[in-house]
């Protein structure tokens, strides 16, 4: 079993479990829901006691001319976070990739959200104002745009001051699902439809337990009612010894296995990172 500290992330493997997929994976064509729960993992994954408490939503938008290409896009996204990393090279990025909708017509342009966090005493954005004037103009040159209008209203930034703001922006935008898929106006696949930049500086801290059977199904018991009485639906097991996950606060979890253990007969045994 892992908790992630200062996280919400708790998993329950078992050494049992016949592990499934592997293999070559075929073309990105669509924002699946496990791709969609990879993303809300590794957020809930990361250790907020050692970021700031002040995070960043900004989304950049094309012109009403935009590239058809996903090649060119991707090449555009890359340019920008090249450029953010060297202001902030110790800050984080996660980025996702969606399609405008404009007054109810699909436009299909692509366009991207981020949030960027930054971990404690290093470097960050302070000036709101300044950062949406560099960022304006940065995406601005990058596309090659020639629209004024672009430059006043091609991006958006704004301040996220906690935590439940950072769930919601991600719930809102970077997580949402697509009803449509990829636009027929796009002429190729469009690859990843999120990822991560500055990986290297996500605060991980993991907590690992080495626990025995009767253990373990008493705590995946306990587990699959909290994901039962918030999802509303059965949970469905794979075999007898299929782990699960929970997004469920470090804090919570530790007290949750003390107490349980307080009239264990075995004690657990933590295995140190």
């Amino acid at each position: 079993m892992s908790i992630f500290n200062g996280g919400s992330y708790v998993s329950l493997t078992n050494p049992n479990d016949s592990k499934r997929g592997g293999g070559l994976r075929s073309n990105i064509s669509d924002f699946s829901n496990q791709s969609r729960r990879r993303l809300l993992t590794i957020t809930q994954k990361i250790n907020r006691q050692k970021i700031s408490s002040s995070h960043l939503f900004f989304t950049v938008t094309y012109p009403r001319s935009f590239p058809n290409s996903h090649i060119i896009c991707k090449r555009h996204l890359d340019n920008l976070l090249k450029r953010l990393q060297r202001l902030f090279p110790d800050a984080f990025i996660i980025w996702r990739l969606e399609y405008q909708v404009d007054g109810g017509t699909k436009r299909g342009a692509p366009h991207y959200h981020f949030m960027m966090f930054f971990p404690l005493n290093t470097r960050k954005v302070t000036n709101i104002r300044s950062f949406r004037r560099w960022l304006a103009r940065a995406w601005f040159d990058i596309v090659g745009s020639d629209d004024p209008k672009h430059l006043s209203a091609g991006t958006q930034a704004d301040f996220i001051r906690n935590w439940r703001g950072v769930i919601f922006y991600c719930s809102k935008y970077l997580s949402k699902t697509m009803k449509n898929g990829v636009p027929s106006v796009m002429v190729d696949l469009p690859g990843r439809f999120w990822g991560i930049a500055g990986r290297v500086n996500m605060p991980f801290t993991v907590t690992t337990f080495q626990i025995e059977d009767e253990l373990f199904f008493t705590l995946r018991r306990i587990f699959i009612n909290f994901i039962e009485s918030n999802r509303k639906q059965k949970y469905r097991y794979r075999n007898t010894y299929n782990g699960c996950s929970v997004y469920l606060d470090s804090a919570a979890a530790h007290d949750l296995i003390n107490g349980i253990c307080l009239n264990w007969p075995v004690k657990l045994n933590k295995v140190l990172p």
